[in-house]
């Protein structure tokens, strides 16, 4: 007769060979899809424009959307000064961290005032931030961040991608 462990650990043996054929169709996620997550969960990034001096100039901004690491989309009012640097110098850098994981993404800035453009990435939710006026209102713009580059630091490793 077989005693209790043997057996416990031919059916844990069992079921664990059952689950690796039934998983082995799902892959850990990539430190790629990782970064894009904790993007994803980040409802606030900085967003680094070049002030008229030169400097640089990081502002905290609500993330309205974002495509991968490649695109972020923000809103904004058009008379503020971010928007006046993204004017005269296009070149940003937005970062976002949960605990001690990070992206740091360099890239461009758009400033979008296209109206069907607007409307798609508008919320409901940023009317009420801006004084209750409607997407078309021509005093906000949208920002959208495109990225060239990225610095990941997901689970203790750091990570270098270009272009992204």
């Amino acid at each position: 007769m077989a005693n209790i462990t043997t057996i416990t650990k031919q059916t844990h043996l069992h079921t664990k060979l059952q689950r690796g054929t039934q998983m082995s169709n799902y892959s850990q996620p990539t430190i790629t899809q990782k970064a894009e997550q904790l993007l994803a969960n980040c409802e606030s990034v900085q967003l680094a424009s070049i002030n008229n001096d030169g400097y640089p100039r990081i502002c905290e901004m609500e993330r309205v959307k974002s495509v991968g690491l490649s695109e972020i989309y923000f809103t904004t009012l058009k008379r503020s000064a971010k928007v006046a640097h993204f004017i005269a110098n296009n070149k940003a850098g937005v970062s976002c961290s949960i605990d001690y994981d990070s992206v740091s993404l360099v890239g461009i800035i758009e400033v979008i005032e296209n109206m069907s453009i607007k409307k798609q990435i508008w919320q409901g939710e940023h009317e009420r931030r801006f004084e209750n006026d409607d997407f078309g209102n021509p005093k906000y713009c949208i920002l959208k961040f495109t990225a060239f580059e990225a610095t990941l630091f997901i689970d203790g490793e750091k990570h270098y991608i270009k272009p992204i």
